[in-house]
């Protein structure tokens, strides 16, 4: 489950909104039962794959390749951590922010799966980490994420960072927009670097909210990156090469919830959207795989 699919549903999204009757966009992990010899998959391979909200699907094999992570890593981690989202964090982080050892890093929405890797990759890049949360995901955020500071998004945030005993941020990785944006547009530090990733804050609203007065980003000569994923698959190899290391001894992990049939995914994207979940929100399709 991923939060961009509401926008998608709304037409405000980079892919065209699925017509009535037609399959839920997503990203999953499947087993191949069927597939013609000689082919880069063979019957029992496990995929990853965009195969939306579906039991079955027949798929050219020419575009799928095998699930390739170590035996002691999870499958479902390539639909989170050490995947899409994963990359996203890096992708943001190092091509775009170039962070340095030293920097602050502050991300929005950081009990989400991208969130949690921008956290453990800006950290393992040597840098000092703010998350922005809800109230009752802080604890989260900062004892079991790892990030140095957080920031309570429901309270005023100009007051928050008055008193953050960090200097101002030099990254700041947005996934929230909206008030949150602006709050942080007024903290950079000279030189900053804001990468746009995601707008939590008006995927559920009908109309986008009035935009961020900018001029403080004049004045901190920072530099915007919008980023989108698919501009960097070519880079997961690299991504992976880092970010195995990290998970296996413990430095990159994030909460998962998970539900328990294809019924369950209209309610599993409900949740995610209304923050009653956090981590990565999963349907589960098979008892065990």
């Amino acid at each position: 489950m991923d939060p961009y699919l509401c926008s998608l549903l709304a037409g405000r999204h980079l892919g065209p909104a699925p017509e009535p009757g037609e399959r839920m966009p997503g990203q999953g992990i499947a087993r191949v039962v069927e597939a013609p010899s000689g082919g880069p998959v063979r019957p029992g391979n496990r995929v990853v794959l965009d195969c939306g909200w579906t039991r079955w699907l027949t798929q050219p094999a020419d575009g799928l390749q095998p699930l390739k992570l170590p035996p002691d890593i999870p499958p479902q981690t390539a639909l989170g951590i050490l995947g899409m989202p994963g990359l996203t964090a890096w992708a943001g982080l190092h091509r775009m922010a170039t962070v340095k050892s030293g920097e602050v890093v502050a991300v929005s929405s950081a009990s989400g799966t991208v969130g949690a890797a921008v956290i453990a990759l800006a950290r393992a890049a040597g840098c000092t980490t703010v998350g922005i949360s809800s109230a009752g995901k802080l604890d989260y955020v900062q004892n079991e994420l790892g990030a140095h500071f957080v920031l309570d998004r429901g309270q005023p945030l100009p007051e928050q960072l008055k008193n953050l005993k960090v200097p101002r941020i030099d990254v700041y990785f947005d996934n929230a927009g909206g008030a949150v944006l602006e709050a942080m547009l007024s903290h950079l530090a000279l030189n900053a670097r804001v990468v746009l990733c995601g707008m939590m804050a008006q995927y559920e609203q009908i109309e986008r909210p009035p935009g961020p007065n900018l001029g403080p980003v004049i004045g901190a000569r920072a530099s915007l990156h919008g980023l989108v994923v698919y501009d960097h698959f070519d880079a997961m190899p690299t991504f992976l090469e880092q970010a195995v290391p990290l998970y296996q001894a413990g430095r990159l992990h994030c909460h998962e919830t998970v539900f328990a049939g294809l019924a369950q995914a209209p309610e599993a994207l409900c949740n995610l959207l209304g923050g009653t979940s956090h981590g990565r929100v999963l349907v589960r399709l098979e008892p065990s795989f």
